[in-house]
């Protein structure tokens, strides 16, 4: 009985002191790596972002060109295909890209120098997941989101 007794007083283990200690440190180490984390996350949605604007505009200038090579005419109002005045960015672009959600309507492409006909030099879109809209210029490789 005597050792019985001796063996409960003995007991090991940690004090509630030790444990909230335990628990401080790691909300602290938590504090601490969130801002990084956030960091990581909004990186990886603006690359996504820049890879689909990219995208989106190599499928215009692929258009573009088909359009132009099969007797379009292109100005600085657009890219037109034979007999039409008008090209609906949103049906002909969805063809191409599968895989990006995109407002079909939202799609504005522009063609500023007339000397290159058919050559994008800009798109504006709007994205179906959050509504930002997107504005690309591949002479320079911007790309701004608001």
């Amino acid at each position: 009985m005597l050792r019985r007794m001796t063996l409960l007083r003995n007991k090991k283990g940690f004090t509630m002191i030790e444990m909230i200690a335990v628990l401080i440190i790691i909300a602290i180490l938590v504090v601490a790596t969130l801002p990084v984390m956030i960091g990581f996350i909004n990186d990886a949605r603006n690359k996504a972002v820049a890879a689909s604007a990219r995208t989106v505009y190599t499928a215009c200038q692929k258009i573009a060109t088909e359009i132009i090579g099969n007797g379009g005419d292109a100005n600085t109002s657009g890219v037109f295909p034979r007999g039409r005045d008008k090209l609906d960015w949103g049906t002909a672009i969805d063809e191409y890209v599968t895989d990006i959600d995109i407002r079909p309507a939202s799609i504005t492409v522009r063609f500023e120098d007339p000397n290159e006909k058919g050559k994008v030099t800009s798109i504006t879109y709007e994205q179906k997941d959050g509504g930002k809209t997107v504005f690309f210029d591949p002479t320079n490789g911007e790309i701004k989101v608001s």
